[in-house]
């Protein structure tokens, strides 16, 4: 119950992470049609997705082994996992597009 969001009191079938991850994944998406998305190249977004899944997993690992929950820890680093996710999708877009 602690690792759900509770929505009009009854608690929702995804963990806080898994909402977190969708979040994230649609401001990717939106950031992905700005001009911003542009400057920023796979390479780069591969070493974001990279620093998010490793934060992701640390994230994971403190929480699993010391046995606490903390909710903001886990929207952050699944907002930021989907957020990077996205990133890394609309770089790959943009380089098969240049070929």
């Amino acid at each position: 119950m602690s690792r759900s969001f509770i929505l009009n009191g009854s608690q929702m079938a995804f963990c806080i992470r898994d909402v977190s991850v969708l979040i994230g994944i649609v401001a990717g998406l939106v950031f992905s049609y700005t001009e911003f998305s542009k400057m920023i190249g796979f390479r780069k977004s591969i070493l974001m997705i990279s620093y998010a899944f490793i934060i992701l997993m640390i994230d994971w690992a403190i929480q699993h082994t010391m046995g606490v929950d903390v909710a903001i820890s886990r929207i952050l680093t699944g907002t930021f996992f989907g957020f990077a996710l996205m990133c890394v999708l609309s770089s790959y877009e943009n380089l098969i597009r240049r070929m």
